[in-house]
């Protein structure tokens, strides 16, 4: 008896283990003699809950908790209302207290990185506050997708679904939050049109439907955590890999100097446009486009055995 016993809409009682990547927690339930994982959202490690089955694979489940038969101590009231099964897919963990949000992503990465690396490291998520915000988890994301529906309201996606649940103000939005309206009639940004973001006191242009960190201290904390780890030395060659629009780049430029040089790889043919022009003031930056693998193909004598330093 395999997945095949279940079918979508089915609902069974499952006791919930642990975190999974992508919001999902691990829980196991009867497929006759044996049993078969279900991957539950809207669920908390040890909670019982009441699963409603919304996918059924080969060879594992998906579904939603329901219901909550015996909860989690970390378990509290979500702050948006379209957080619920059949609601809004766009967030996995509000119904977690913030604090244990970050022990739960800390025990993903752990995982991750002792399954797909072997290595076996704890790991603290930390707070990064968003200025003049109080530290509960919303007003963050400083970009949104929505899909544009009629008489001029908006909605976002059901989880794994072109479903669209109608939004009249989300709490994770940030207050200066820079809108895409996705959809068959809508006007989405385009390439074309460029945005200006800034760093530790430098400016970095970036295509407006282009990556870019969603939280509006992350560059700032990521810029600072790989310059404390590498600490790069002037005359330094660096290398920074999957670029982007060169926010790493341009750092490592900076620490070391024209006496050293940068290599800035990226795939994509816009954001390594963009980078060349915000690396132009450091003409011991080379920029090059296209898939990393291939660029490190061609230059792995150069690059390999002189780097000093690798992002």
């Amino acid at each position: 008896m395999t997945a095949s016993a279940y079918d979508v809409g089915d609902v069974v009682d499952a006791v919930v283990g642990p975190v999974a990547h992508g919001g999902h927690f691990v829980a196991r339930v009867p497929a006759g003699e044996r049993e078969i994982v279900v991957f539950v959202r809207h669920a908390l490690p040890d909670e019982k809950v009441r699963v409603r089955i919304t996918e059924v694979d080969s060879s594992f489940l998906r579904g939603d908790a329901i219901e909550v038969l015996e909860a989690s101590p970390h378990r509290v009231g979500a702050p948006c209302p379209l957080a619920h099964p059949d609601g809004c897919g766009g967030c996995d963990f509000q119904h977690v207290a913030v604090p244990h949000q970050r022990v739960l992503k800390g025990a993903v990465l752990r995982e991750q990185l002792q399954r797909l690396a072997g290595v076996d490291r704890d790991v603290v998520v930390e707070a990064v506050p968003v200025p003049g915000r109080p530290d509960d988890g919303l007003g963050w994301r400083t970009r949104m997708q929505y899909v544009p529906l009629p008489h001029g309201a908006r909605g976002l996606r059901k989880h794994r679904s072109h479903d669209v649940v109608p939004v009249e103000d989300c709490p994770i939005e940030a207050a200066d939050v820079r809108v895409t309206e996705v959809g068959e009639h809508s006007q989405r940004l385009t390439s074309h049109e460029v945005i200006t973001e800034s760093v530790l006191g430098r400016r970095f242009e970036v295509a407006a439907d282009g990556f870019w960190q969603v939280h509006p201290e992350a560059p700032r904390v990521l810029v600072e955590a790989v310059l404390d780890a590498l600490r790069p030395n002037e005359g330094e060659r660096a290398v920074d890999l999957f670029a982007g629009v060169g926010l790493f780049s341009a750092f490592l430029a900076s620490a070391v100097g024209s006496s050293g040089s940068v290599l800035s790889v990226e795939g994509d043919r816009r954001a390594s446009e963009l980078a060349a022009a915000n690396l132009a003031a450091y003409p011991w930056v080379e920029v090059r486009q296209g898939r990393v693998d291939r660029v490190l193909h061609h230059l792995t004598r150069r690059v390999g055995a002189t780097s000093d330093v690798v992002v």
